[in-house]
């Protein structure tokens, strides 16, 4: 009677393990990254009061569907206090609708730099179509809203202009910048990770009585 060799396992995936190769693979890590869409980046050659120019904020011209963050520069240039400010997404000109409204932002006392207003959700806009940044003062100080004038910016930001009094000025650019956050987690459905794990416990069962079958 012929001897039998040691046993070596199968080299076939089984159900089981096709089920959980499967399943790793609807579970994908995170995979982050910010869009910028628009920006003009010159903040040297003015500055306006938030306060005393108000209406006052940007215009810009979008090539996305949507926005997620903006940027602008401040700068305090005077008080013992710092400033709150939200930031107004409209359409079309600085009276038109409200599209989307970023969370309140504090500024410190003595705060000159860059500050980054972010939106509960994404906010919808029409690429090709005008669109406003507004600066909207809540509390505290009159900051002063930083850009690029004639001399400081000679290549003006073509998208639209610096609004000061609620008037749009093209020879101005406020510093600004609008994005679009693209983090994805890839995070399976509930109902995918329940019809995975049950093919893994019924190809797993099938796969256990073949064996039993075999070894009897």
């Amino acid at each position: 009677m012929a001897t039998l060799g040691p046993h070596l396992p199968s080299r076939r995936a089984t159900p089981a393990l096709a089920a959980l190769v499967a399943l790793t693979l609807f579970v994908a890590p995170a995979r982050a990254g910010l869009i910028i869409d628009q920006e003009q980046d010159l903040s040297g050659g003015f500055g306006s009061s938030i306060t005393f120019f108000a209406p006052i904020g940007q215009e810009f011209t979008p090539t996305l569907g949507a926005l997620s963050f903006v940027d602008l520069f401040f700068e305090d240039v005077g008080g013992s206090s710092g400033v709150e400010v939200v930031v107004n997404i409209r359409e079309l000109s600085i009276t038109g609708t409200i599209l989307g409204t970023s969370t309140l932002r504090s500024l410190p006392d003595g705060f000159d730099g860059e500050a980054r207003f972010l939106f509960a959700s994404d906010v919808p806009l029409t690429p090709g179509v005008l669109h406003v940044i507004e600066v909207e003062h809540v509390l505290g100080d009159s900051f002063h809203l930083r850009g690029a004038g004639p001399i400081s910016n000679p290549n003006p930001y073509s998208g639209g202009s610096f609004i000061g009094l609620g008037t749009p000025n093209a020879q101005l650019d406020a510093f600004f910048r609008t994005g679009l956050d693209v983090s994805v987690t890839a995070v399976p459905e509930p109902s995918t990770l329940t019809m995975a794990a049950c093919g893994g416990l019924i190809g797993f069962g099938a796969w256990l009585r073949t064996r039993r079958r075999a070894s009897a």
